[in-house]
């Protein structure tokens, strides 16, 4: 309720995006136990920025780690300026109410049919306060009313509180997005603009599954058919050779 009176909301869902990081699942292949590598839609890595920010403008990639959509639709009601800072990729969608978690369920275009869900957004004006004309609740005093409204103020929100967590931040994007936040808030631009020169490299383009198939079966039958060719070449050789040595004799 605090942040829809400050014009912006974090949905209750989660945000799948096959433009997604790996994560690491155990599975029995041919008898043996088999750690394997799959892409995981609930962990977004988001590339869509807000160019017009400085908050995000220089950034490549950010992982995030079960996010929520954000909406601002209110904002403008409340004479606030929202703008999104981050979105998720053409092929998105959101899960709501029951969930269960299936690392290798496959996704059906239905399930990915959205584009560009908000996931982060900035928030500039005048607030006003959420306990304007109200009890403070208990446990919380005061010497004074709450003031009616806040000066120049900005608020980020952002659908993942875990995006700074230890084992997520290991992308240099998410490190830089939030350093970026607080040089933000705390007005220092130039600290931004120096620090965003050194990002992350951008990620791989998305390929079709049947472009991962060839690729895949090319990089496994490809080695040993250039060798086996390469001793054709050899053995012909040589019996040629021979022949011309015993023609000549």
């Amino acid at each position: 309720d605090q942040l829809s009176q400050y014009g912006v909301r974090v949905n209750a869902d989660l945000v799948r995006d096959a433009q997604c990081a790996y994560v690491t699942v155990v599975q029995q292949q041919a008898g043996f136990m088999m750690q394997s590598q799959i892409p995981f839609p609930y962990m977004p890595m988001v590339s869509s920025f807000n160019k017009d920010n400085m908050i995000v403008k220089d950034l490549q990639n950010l992982v995030f780690y079960f996010v929520s959509s954000v909406d601002t639709s209110a904002a403008a009601t409340k004479g606030l300026k929202a703008e999104v800072l981050v979105r998720s990729s053409a092929r998105s969608g959101r899960q709501n109410g029951f969930l269960l978690i299936d690392p290798s369920h496959q996704y059906t275009p239905a399930e990915l049919s959205e584009s560009g869900i908000p996931l982060a957004a900035v928030v500039s004006g005048t607030f006003k306060s959420f306990y304007a004309g109200k009890q403070l609740p208990p446990g919380l005093v005061s010497s004074s009313s709450p003031l009616a409204s806040s000066p120049e103020t900005r608020i980020i929100v952002v659908g993942d509180g875990d995006f700074m967590r230890d084992d997520v931040a290991k992308n240099p994007g998410n490190l830089t997005f939030f350093a970026n936040i607080v040089d933000y808030l705390a007005d220092d631009a130039g600290l931004i603009t120096i620090r965003s020169k050194n990002v992350a490299m951008p990620p791989l383009d998305q390929i079709s599954d049947g472009t991962k198939k060839t690729v895949k079966y090319g990089d496994l039958l490809l080695p040993p058919i250039a060798v086996i060719a390469y001793g054709l070449l050899r053995w012909r050789t040589r019996v040629t050779r021979k022949k011309a040595m015993e023609a000549s004799l």
